[in-house]
């Protein structure tokens, strides 16, 4: 149960009742509550999760990715290799679970711990700004939160 956080949570209201896509970067020192108060906000509600993997090399996070990938739903698409066929998995995800879904509302979609994910030369970003500006910027029901900490940036 949360208590207190009532900026936070209004904030994450507003969002989810926009009429747009929604992008939302969640970010700061660790063992604050950042991701606390995203599950406990949506009820752990989400159209995908997934979430970085301290001192995890590219092919160990695309590796968790593509296992969350599969507990979602998307047991059908090929492995991702890289961010770019990642994120297409994830359009293709959301875009499956769109057609499955009998009631309108948005697919919220959790990133946790990017900053484990987005290390140097990963091509992490890469993928998430594509993902994030060919597709899901331009539909109306996306809610994109991605959650980091301070501490766990990589130059």
């Amino acid at each position: 149960m949360l208590i207190g956080r009532e900026d936070e949570q209004r904030l994450l209201q507003n969002c989810l009742d926009s009429e747009k896509s929604e992008f939302i970067a969640v970010y700061g020192r660790r063992r604050v509550g950042k991701t606390f108060l995203i599950k406990e906000f949506f009820e752990s509600e989400f159209a995908f999760y997934s979430t970085g993997i301290l001192n995890g090399n590219r092919n160990v996070q695309l590796s968790a990715w593509n296992s969350e990938l599969r507990r979602f739903g998307g047991s059908s698409f090929p492995a991702a290799k890289n961010w770019l066929t990642a994120f297409e998995n994830l359009n293709s995800l959301i875009e499956k679970l769109c057609a499955e879904q009998r009631e309108p509302g948005k697919k919220v979609i959790f990133l946790d711990e990017i900053s484990w994910m987005a290390t140097m030369h990963s091509d992490f970003l890469a993928g998430l700004d594509y993902f994030w500006n060919r597709w899901a910027s331009s539909r109306k029901d996306v809610l994109l939160i991605i959650c980091g900490s301070a501490a766990c940036l990589t130059t």
